[in-house]
């Protein structure tokens, strides 16, 4: 499957395999929406991962789902 350019959102993109997915999917060319609940630790891998940007959210809570 092709990922270069393609937006792909990832959850839980401030550690663990959410981070490394994240990473993973950077380093095949694809633009990365880092949805994660710590705003500290995602703008640092936003930092880390060209192309990618960065949402605040719970996603435990309905609303912000």
């Amino acid at each position: 499957m092709e990922i270069k350019d393609k937006v792909i959102i990832v959850t839980g993109a401030s550690m663990g395999i959410g981070l490394a997915t994240a990473r993973l999917l950077a380093e095949k060319g694809a633009k990365v929406a880092l949805v994660a609940r710590s705003k500290e630790i995602r703008e640092k891998v936003s930092n880390e991962l060209p192309g990618s940007f960065v949402y605040a959210a719970d996603l435990s809570d309905a609303v912000q789902a």
